[in-house]
Order: C-alpha cells, then structure tokens, then sequence
C-alpha cells in the first residue's frame, strides 16, 4: 500500500492557504512508496473521476512497484487538509 505522508518540506509549519505551485495547479497529497521509500505526489485533478469506494493502483517511478492506496484515502486525505486550511 501506498503511504500518505506529511510533505517534509512544511513539517514544522502551522496549516496556511497554499498556492500551489506545481504543474496543474490544482493541491495534491503527498505519497512515499513502502518498497524503496521513493517520495512522490497525486493531484486532486489526477483522482477527480475516481469513485470513493475504489482502490487506486500506481507504479512507483524509483522501484516500479505497483502499489495500492485503499477505497476513500485520497478523498479523506484532501478533506483533512482542507479542514486543517492549507487548501480551499
């Protein structure tokens, strides 16, 4: 399974609206691959159309690893950070 993780880059800073800087613009959630520990990210574009009750599958791009993020994490990982306002 994929692990959501706390972007390293903003751990010892209090929750503020972000403007979001990378390619499509829209927040994304920050993810480590548990095989070889690799960071990557999933944009909320990216997971838009994905049912909550589905699993989502990705390869790692360090390892190629095909891994797993379980039924409604994405939509409650972007929910929290939402709630905690580092995004609208």
């Amino acid at each position: 399974m994929w692990v959501l993780v706390p972007n390293p880059a903003y751990a010892d800073r209090e929750p503020e609206k972000l403007s979001v800087a990378c390619h499509d613009g829209t927040p994304f959630l920050t993810t480590q691959c548990p095989l070889c520990g690799a960071y990557g990210h999933w944009h909320e574009s990216q997971l838009a159309g994905v049912p909550r009750d589905a699993e989502i599958a990705s390869q790692c791009h360090s390892c190629d690893g095909v891994l797993l993020l379980p039924p409604g994490a994405a939509h409650d990982a972007f929910a929290q950070l939402r709630a905690d306002g580092w995004i609208e």
